[in-house]
């Protein structure tokens, strides 16, 4: 397997981050292989090394290779990055946020890569203005309620000892 294979394999493209793929040294003058998160020694024979990184392509890969397929779009992603201004949106302006969200049909469509780069960026684009307005205009995202932050943590803890009587 020559490095391009690794890469591939890999689905990195390691010009874009050299922290990606490396030759490492330990304080005991051991070197490793480091590719993405893990560390591989040196004396590894390569057939298991092979074994490892088909392991890990199989781990991650699935969703990188679709990615890819997709032309880089990861469109589960990009629905929940989607998702999470409808609810923030819904936060600010009703205090609340109710399920299914109106926005479920767009959200599956996105999640599904039906709609093209270009519908995501605008749809996102105008709620992550949308958002930002009323975060900005909205008086309560600037201030922390320190006794209903300590009454929840509080709560949390009573629930959990079985204790849920008290209220103070």
């Amino acid at each position: 397997m020559d490095l391009d294979e690794l890469v591939e394999l890999c689905h990195t493209d390691v010009s874009k981050n050299k922290e990606y793929l490396g030759l490492e040294k330990d304080d005991k003058g051991r070197y490793f292989l480091k590719v993405l998160t893990k560390k591989y020694q040196d004396t590894m024979y390569m057939y298991d090394f092979r074994d490892r990184m088909e392991k890990e392509r199989d781990k991650y890969g699935k969703r990188a290779k679709e990615a890819k397929d997709m032309n880089g779009n990861d469109w589960k992603a990009l629905s929940h990055s989607l998702r999470t201004l409808f609810e923030a949106n819904e936060m600010l302006s009703k205090g609340f946020v109710n399920y299914p969200l109106n926005s479920s049909d767009l959200l599956k469509k996105v999640k599904e890569g039906e709609v093209s780069f270009d519908e995501f960026e605008e749809a996102y684009g105008s709620m992550r203005k949308m958002v930002d307005d009323l975060a900005s205009s909205n008086p309560q995202t600037n201030r922390l309620d320190k006794n209903a932050q300590r009454q929840m943590v509080l709560n949390l803890y009573r629930k959990d000892s079985g204790d849920e009587q008290r209220t103070d």
